[in-house]
């Protein structure tokens, strides 16, 4: 049996565990990816075989898993992340062409980021709304043909997906509107009868980058409450649950992300015990959301050696973030714009102080200040993380807004 989450004090009755949070497990790096320990399993198995190296073709794979599981990329999931992505970049299997094709995206420049936000999302789709069996499939298939066919359904699967995303969460955010005391608790609990199982996870993260508040999104499923937790950063979920342990049907997860199950008559005094637990952990300064920036630069310091440098610590992830910049005094080259759907999201380019050096930005959920950006505040400081962008061929840099202030 292989895991990679942290076992509960009865472990499995199983002939062998394969899971380095085991206790007395003398493996040295403790936070492989799911498939990772998947991975380690295929090599001990090749070598006994006398088929050494045969998983190593397989590590595109292993690199498509190990980013969208959301564990740090430090060490042997960085290593493995890393290889896969050159794979990818060099020569990737049909299946991954094909839905990379289908997402608009330019083989031999994907990332660690564009794997959780574009492609995941799309592997995940058929087996949240339908049949995952389409994804293996993609996944495994050597026909060109064939994978624009697969890839061509995961893409409308995950537009319908998206679409109940959006239902989902404007029901949800409609909710805690009519229920204030839900702002006021320290852990956002909702459920219905009817949500998707397949949405409510992604759901919950979105409303934890709106309320930064950890967040439980259940529905009901053969009579029980089951669905997903998310947390916020430096907040380990999975540690409150188990303050709850005797009112949980079962559990399992890590410290940014868990799944339950508990039986609806439970629902109001698991939500009263777990904020009790939650308020007793946790501190003022891990309710509050902040940004820690690595350095102040001028964006005069951004020259084609200094993105080789800092792409040289990539892929980034958990535990290995993209650095995050502060510039003072910057505005406005030209127009700002507001993008995509209802003007959500901030377009522009930008300059320093009247400097020669301009740069492409984006700023996501930044939309309404594009009328004060073009219309007398012509200067504002930013936090921001440079980012590759490919276009006809070209790779440039592209600024990627984390925040920002006006003066």
């Amino acid at each position: 049996m292989c895991d990679h989450h942290k076992p509960k004090e009865v472990l499995p009755n199983a002939f062998a565990l394969l899971d380095p949070l085991v206790p007395g497990c003398q493996y040295p790096f403790k936070y492989l990816s799911g498939a990772g320990v998947a991975f380690k399993l295929a090599e001990g198995v090749s070598e006994r075989i006398g088929k050494r190296g045969l998983p190593y073709k397989y590590l595109d794979l292993v690199a498509l898993a190990g980013a969208a599981d959301i564990v740090p990329l430090v060490d042997e999931n960085r290593t493995l992340v890393r290889e896969g992505l050159i794979m990818i970049n060099q020569s990737p299997r049909p299946g991954v062409k094909a839905l990379m094709q289908s997402a608009k995206l330019e083989p031999g420049t994907l990332t660690s980021g564009q794997i959780v936000f574009t492609l995941a999302p799309r592997i995940n789709a058929v087996g949240r709304l339908g049949d995952a069996r389409i994804a293996v499939e993609l996944l495994t298939t050597t026909d060109p043909q064939e994978a624009i066919h697969l890839a061509e359904q995961l893409e409308r699967d995950n537009f319908e997906r998206k679409k109940i995303d959006e239902d989902t969460l404007n029901k949800a955010l409609r909710y805690i509107d009519e229920h204030p005391e839900q702002k006021d608790d320290k852990v956002i609990i909702l459920h219905d009868d009817n949500w998707h199982p397949g949405v409510i996870g992604i759901v919950a993260s979105r409303i934890v980058e709106k309320y930064y508040k950890p967040t439980i999104m259940l529905t009901t499923i053969d009579g029980m409450a089951k669905g997903s937790a998310r947390s916020i950063a430096h907040f380990n979920i999975y540690e409150a649950l188990r303050q709850c342990e005797d009112l949980l049907v079962h559990f399992g997860g890590h410290e940014a992300a868990a799944g339950l199950a508990i039986k609806l008559e439970n629902l109001d005094e698991f939500r009263r015990r777990l904020n009790n637990a939650v308020n007793i952990t946790m501190d003022e300064k891990t309710a509050s959301p902040t940004i820690e920036v690595d350095s102040m630069i001028k964006l005069s310091d951004i020259t084609p050696k200094f993105i080789r440098v800092i792409e040289q610590f990539a892929p980034f992830g958990p535990s290995n973030m993209r650095p995050l910049f502060w510039a003072s005094d910057v505005n406005v080259a030209g127009s700002a714009r507001a993008v995509g759907m209802n003007g959500k999201h901030l377009q522009l380019t930008v300059r320093q102080n009247g400097g020669d050096k301009v740069f492409d930005a984006v700023a996501f959920d930044y939309g309404s200040f594009a009328r004060e950006l073009n219309n007398g505040h012509p200067k504002f400081d930013m936090i921001f993380s440079i980012e590759q962008k490919s276009r006809e061929g070209k790779i440039y840099p592209q600024l990627r807004i984390r925040d920002m202030q006006l003066k």
